[in-house]
């Protein structure tokens, strides 16, 4: 059925009536059905009559709003058509009517008349239609469309879909909902919204058939993408992007270079890079540090390898472990301080050095075994004490000086010789003790050498 254009116009301001404008071509129908404007909270009012509508085929199109003030005096309201032509009705009429909800718009049923009492403010008006076929109502701006068909399944059916005669949406596949309003999926767009049938429009960083799929810009190089630029690692990696490997325990001194992989700084040493190097390495101690010794007690030295003696070996020996010297020779004591003389010094004689002893003034000797006579024994006198003589036969004194007899001939004295031993080959004891005194083809201390024989 061809549709004839009609617009009603309406705009309700407190201290205003209501003009409604109707607008159609080519000629002005007389409403038979109509609809009723209720104020919320007061009673609807009488009516008057409406003129007999034209022709069942008319229909009303469109009602939009419209700013025109009128006459707040009055208490009627003009229709007007492309006709200028006028009907007035009174604005008492009380019609039983159905109200209409903003969100969800249903058909309404005919009405033969309606009436629009004065309206104060539009905040809080109920807005009811009773026309023939449909309405729709579309708020804020009030726009009713309304169609006299046979069926139209208004506000009508969307996205394609098509009326059938019982007024119910046969909708495209995709949609569904009665008015085909609702897109379909077939499964819940988790992170978006199902804009298109059967597909979804994901929210920003996310993406897949069903938005389940996060997107990490620049991607995870070790891991996996969990949420929008959000890397979840493998064990072994850390990091926004998970490119920083892990090594447990860490590396203490060294980087971690791959997982569980630690690269040492120089000087160190160990899978966590916590062991330092000595070298060459520490004898007896521990490397606290590269190249450096905590050397054990007792020693010394940048590798541990020195005894300490104490006290220091002495004369030159050698500290061979702590406190342990290996002395020189001629020398020993815990510390090499005594010198050794092979042969033990006497009579108080100390040994001062290897084979040296240091005797008392009274005694002498390498071993300070003779005794020491300040006044020398003579007369082959021997000093047999500290300033003691032991005198030769026939001699006497302190120091052996004085001889056993003496004989005065021809005021001389004379001697008398002794001789211990006899004096062989015709040989006579004196003029001296213990002297021959020999023939001559004898010499020697006791006349026993023969003389050369010497031929001219």
């Amino acid at each position: 059925m061809a549709a004839n254009a009609a617009a009603l116009e309406f705009q309700a301001r407190r201290k205003n009536l209501l003009n409604l404008a109707l607008k159609r071509d080519p000629i002005l129908p007389r409403i038979k059905q109509g609809v009723s404007f209720v104020h919320d909270g007061e009673p609807p009012e009488a009516h008057s009559a409406v003129d007999e509508s034209p022709p069942a085929d008319s229909h009303i199109n469109t009602i939009s709003q419209s700013h025109m003030p009128v006459d707040e005096s009055a208490n009627t309201t003009k229709i007007s058509s492309n006709k200028d032509s006028t009907t007035t009705t009174s604005s008492t009429l009380k019609i039983k009517s159905t109200t209409i909800s903003t969100k969800s718009p249903i058909p309404a049923k005919a009405a033969t008349s309606f009436s629009i009492p004065p309206i104060i403010p539009l905040v809080g008006v109920t807005i009811l239609l009773l026309v023939c076929g449909a309405a729709a109502i579309f708020l804020p701006t009030f726009l009713l469309s309304l169609q006299h068909d046979d069926y139209s399944c208004l506000p009508g059916c969307w996205n394609g879909g098509t009326c059938s005669p019982q007024n119910i949406c046969t909708c495209l596949s995709g949609y569904s909902g009665d008015r085909c309003q609702t897109t379909i999926c077939n499964q819940t767009c988790i992170n978006g919204v199902c804009a298109d049938p059967y597909q979804c429009t994901c929210q920003a960083g996310w993406n897949g058939t069903y938005c389940d799929q996060p997107i990490c810009i620049p991607q995870c190089v070790n891991g996996n993408c969990t949420g929008p630029n959000y890397c979840t690692c493998d064990v072994t990696y850390t990091g926004y992007l998970c490119l920083t490997p892990v090594c447990s325990p860490s590396c203490v001194n060294g980087y971690c270079t791959s997982p569980g992989h630690c690269t040492c700084n120089t000087g160190w040493n160990g899978t966590s890079c916590d062991q330092p190097i000595c070298s060459p390495s520490c004898v007896n101690g521990n490397c606290t540090y590269p190249n450096v010794c905590n050397c054990s007690t007792g020693w010394t030295g940048s590798t541990c390898s020195t005894p300490i003696c104490s006290p220091t070996c002495m004369h030159s020996s050698n500290c061979t472990a702590p406190n342990t010297c290996v002395c020189s020779s001629g020398y020993n004591g815990s510390y090499c301080q005594t010198p050794i003389c092979t042969s033990p010094c006497q009579n108080g004689g100390n040994c001062t050095a290897p084979s040296v002893c240091t005797c008392p003034t009274t005694f002498n000797g390498s071993v300070c075994e003779f005794p020491v006579c300040r006044n020398s024994c003579l007369n082959n006198g021997n000093c047999t004490a500290p300033d003691v003589c032991t005198c030769a036969t026939g001699w006497t004194g302190s120091t052996c000086q004085t001889g056993n007899k003496l004989h005065t001939v021809l005021s001389e004295w004379w001697y008398l010789s002794v001789c211990s031993f006899n004096c062989s080959n015709g040989g006579t004891c004196g003029p001296t003790p213990q002297t021959c005194n020999c023939t001559s083809q004898w010499s020697g201390t006791d006349c026993t050498t023969r003389k050369s024989i010497v031929f001219y």
